[in-house]
């Protein structure tokens, strides 16, 4: 299964993609298929050891993938607005509605 990963890691740009081209023009496609899975192997590892994270990650891209879960899992609120549970009572956003809180009145 790594192999796989490393076949599709070869075509999205990133440092793993430049490591399986440097590889590829020195040795071949598929020495490169399996040094990228190796190396992903062992990066892996250290993630799961070091309880890190992938350090050459795309933050825009992983938003975007998270925000795509997010209204497949059925929240259509913008992304972009505070939970409401974050305000104390009496705080009412303009976007939120009508107030709940004890003797808020609703801003709109």
């Amino acid at each position: 299964m790594l192999v796989e990963a490393a076949w599709v890691i070869s075509g999205v740009p990133g440092p793993l993609r430049a490591f399986f081209m440097s590889i590829r023009d020195k040795r071949g496609k598929h020495v490169a298929a399996v040094a990228t899975a190796r190396k992903l192997a062992v990066i892996v590892w250290h993630m799961l050891t070091k309880d890190e994270d992938y350090i050459w990650s795309r933050s825009a891209l992983l938003d975007w993938k998270l925000r795509k879960l997010e209204l497949t899992a059925g929240d259509f609120a913008p992304s972009f607005y505070p939970v409401l549970s974050s305000f104390p009572a009496w705080v009412v956003p303009c976007w939120a509605g009508e107030a709940t809180g004890a003797g808020a009145e609703p801003l709109a």
